[in-house]
C-alpha cells in the first residue's frame, strides 16, 4: 500500500511532497457523530474521561 510513498531502508518514512499528494477519505459528519457517541458511551462504561482539545 505505502510502497510508492516510502523512502529509506532502515526506517521507512513518508516524504512531505508525497504526503501532500495522498487523498484521505473522510466519512460524512453524521457517521462521525454516531462513532463519537459510541466511543463516549464506552468511555463512560469504563469510567474514562474524555479530553477536549
Amino acid at each position: 500500500m505505502m510502497s510508492g510513498y516510502v523512502s529509506g531502508s532502515a526506517l521507512p518514512r513518508i516524504i512531505l511532497n508525497d504526503f501532500k499528494k495522498m487523498k484521505l477519505i473522510i466519512p460524512p459528519l453524521d457517521i462521525l457523530q454516531k462513532f463519537e457517541s459510541i466511543v463516549i458511551l464506552y468511555m463512560k462504561i469504563l469510567g474514562l474521561q474524555m479530553i477536549k482539545i
